[in-house]
């Protein structure tokens, strides 16, 4: 009975001793980082800005009349990466399964990181996930910040384009795929239908402006006496000040 109870008791023990040391080593991070640490790595990586910007690169061979890329531009995009610290790490995935680890080393003078992507022919999907660079932290998760980037759109250049960049086949950067068939068909209706509004735009100004001209003329045919009297008025105190003015002479 005696020995039945010490393995029981014994059991118990390892299966208390295990729960401790498994607790210990899940809860390891919050216990060693200090949270004053915490709060500061939190607003280290709330700081964080991404975004990206448009750009032209000259092709190699621009300014040569005998190359093949002569006068071409490449259409590229900076992404941008701001206010990374030294307390703070930020992985980057994209596309394709690749990868980048991001640290205050790679600030440029202005403190931004500044990632190129001279091959934007396609919609780009960037997570960027912010961890301390903190032995004592950890690497558990401060932050993540998706950023999907645009394709460059070759119909922008075509002539057809050049009356309206505005329109959603002739932007230079699109975030979405669509069908080039037609597209010359396409944006001469978009014209028209521009056109048309117009001049729908300019009957409803003219419109407008007709209607307060008549508003107002039928106020004052309505107010004729009124008018009248105020006019007589007005001509009455001119008259005393000219005849008092030369008095006064």
């Amino acid at each position: 009975m005696k020995n039945k109870f010490l393995n029981l008791l014994f059991l118990f023990c390892t299966l208390l001793l295990v729960t401790c040391v498994a607790y210990a080593e899940e809860n390891e991070e919050d216990v060693i980082c200090k949270v004053d640490d915490q709060v500061r790595l939190g607003k280290a990586a709330s700081a964080v800005k991404v975004q990206f910007e448009p750009i032209e690169l000259e092709a190699d061979g621009y300014n040569d009349e005998n190359s093949p890329n002569y006068s071409l531009l490449i259409y590229a995009l900076d992404i941008k990466v701001y206010n990374v610290t030294d307390e703070i790490i930020v992985f980057v995935e994209f596309d394709g399964g690749h990868s980048l680890t991001l640290d205050s080393k790679m600030n440029n003078s202005e403190g931004v990181i500044v990632l190129r992507d001279d091959n934007t022919s396609t919609i780009k999907n960037y997570t960027f996930t912010i961890v301390p660079n903190h032995g004592l932290c950890g690497s558990k998760t401060l932050r993540t910040i998706r950023l999907t980037t645009p394709k460059y759109n070759p119909l922008s250049d075509r002539a057809a384009c050049a009356e309206v960049p505005s329109y959603y086949k002739c932007q230079m950067f699109t975030s979405y795929d669509f069908e080039t068939g037609n597209y010359v068909e396409e944006i001469e209706a978009y014209k028209e239908k521009l056109a048309k509004q117009g001049i729908k735009n300019t009957e409803t100004k003219k419109e407008i402006n007709n209607g307060v001209v008549n508003k107002t003329l039928k106020k004052v045919s309505d107010n004729k006496w009124v008018v009248l009297a105020v006019i007589l008025v007005i001509g009455v105190a001119i008259t005393i000040v000219i005849i008092l003015k030369r008095r006064n002479d």
